[in-house]
């Protein structure tokens, strides 16, 4: 569920059942039974639909379980994970932020502010207001 979790936040991506670290083919249940059990666990889970599609190598049966990347962010154990390579790391809180914004198609700079809603830095340098710093405003 994790690498699943992964893929989802990152480029989307599939894990193979059947196959074992080293690439050993060790084949995998490929009853119907079976395939609903994975794909209603996933969904349970994590909240998305895989596609799992059988395939046969070297003379048996094993499955690849594909997620595309989430439109939002795909939770695992109440971590939000990524792919590096060949491992899943959790999102440093600044890079969670960035995720969601460029997955929103916004950007910092265009994220409301209480400040520019009422107040500009023309009107701060134009009235009496003291200027916070240990010198005076440029």
């Amino acid at each position: 569920m994790e690498d699943l979790a992964a893929f989802a936040n990152t480029d989307g991506g599939a894990l193979w059942i059947g196959i074992r670290d080293d690439g050993q083919v060790v084949g995998a249940q490929v009853q119907d039974r079976e395939l609903q059990r994975i794909a209603n666990l996933i969904a349970a889970h994590l909240g998305i639909t895989p596609s799992i599609r059988v395939v046969e190598l070297e003379g048996r049966p094993v499955l690849q379980v594909r997620v595309e990347p989430a439109a939002g962010l795909v939770a695992y154990g109440g971590r939000y994970l990524r792919r590096v390579g060949t491992t899943n790391r959790d999102f440093a809180p600044d890079q969670l932020a960035r995720h969601l914004l460029g997955h929103s198609g916004r950007s910092w700079d265009g994220l409301p502010s209480e400040w520019t809603r009422t107040m500009s830095i023309r009107t701060l340098l134009s009235t009496s207001h003291a200027w916070p710093g240990p010198s005076s405003p440029p």
